[in-house]
C-alpha cells in the first residue's frame, strides 16, 4: 500500500481555488458584457416601448462616432400605464463603449421599476439615428466588474498560499521506506 505524501491536500486545495477563481472571473466578465445587451433599439424620430426587467436604471445609448452628446438632445420617458413622465438624467460626460465596429455613446439614464412599461423618445437628433436601451445600472455594472477583478485576485492569493505550503510539505517529507518482504 502506498503511503500518502504530506502536502498533497494543500496542493489539491490550491488547484481547486484557482479553478474557482477562474470561474468567478468568467461569470463576472459575462455579466459585465451581458449588462450592455440592448433590450430594444429604434431609430429617431420614432419611439420605443419596453418593459423593465429589474428595478434600477435603463440606459439610453446613441450609436455612431460621436465622443460627446450632441447639443440639444432630450430624452422623454413616459410610464405607459399611468401616462406619467419619468425624469431622465441626461449625461454630460463622454461615456462610450465599442463592440467591433459599433460604437455607443451614453446619452442618459432613467430609473425604472420591475415589470413597468415605458415609452422612450429621443429628440434633438437627425433622423435615422439608432438608439439602444439597456438595463444597465452603475451599481450592477460595478459589482460585475468587481467580481471579475477582485474574486480571482482573492482566490489566486489563497491558492498561492496553499500551493506554497503544499510544496514545502511535499518537498520536505521523507521518502517512504519500502516495506520489508518476509
Amino acid at each position: 500500500m502506498a503511503t500518502k505524501k504530506k502536502g498533497c491536500g494543500f496542493l489539491i486545495t490550491a488547484l481547486i481555488l484557482l479553478i474557482i477563481g477562474g470561474i468567478i472571473c468568467g461569470v463576472g466578465i459575462k455579466g459585465t458584457i451581458g449588462s450592455f445587451d440592448p433590450l430594444t433599439s429604434f431609430e429617431t424620430p420614432s419611439s420605443s416601448t419596453l418593459t423593465s426587467e429589474d428595478d434600477g436604471a435603463i440606459s439610453v445609448w446613441l450609436h455612431g462616432s460621436e465622443t460627446t452628446a450632441p447639443a440639444g438632445v432630450s430624452i422623454d420617458v413616459k410610464n405607459t400605464k399611468t401616462d406619467e413622465l419619468v425624469p431622465a438624467v441626461t449625461v454630460s460626460n463622454s461615456t462610450s463603449m465599442s463592440s467591433g465596429s459599433d460604437r455607443k455613446l451614453l446619452l442618459g439614464t432613467f430609473e425604472s421599476k420591475k415589470d413597468t412599461e415605458y415609452e422612450v423618445r429621443v429628440s434633438g437628433l437627425s433622423p435615422d439615428r439608432k438608439i439602444s436601451l439597456s438595463n444597465t445600472s452603475v451599481g450592477g455594472l460595478m459589482s460585475n466588474l468587481g467580481m471579475a477583478i477582485i474574486g480571482p485576485i482573492i482566490f489566486g492569493f489563497l491558492a498561492l498560499i496553499f500551493g506554497i505550503i503544499g510544496l514545502i510539505k511535499l518537498l520536505s517529507s521523507k521518502k517512504a521506506q519500502p516495506v520489508p518482504t518476509a
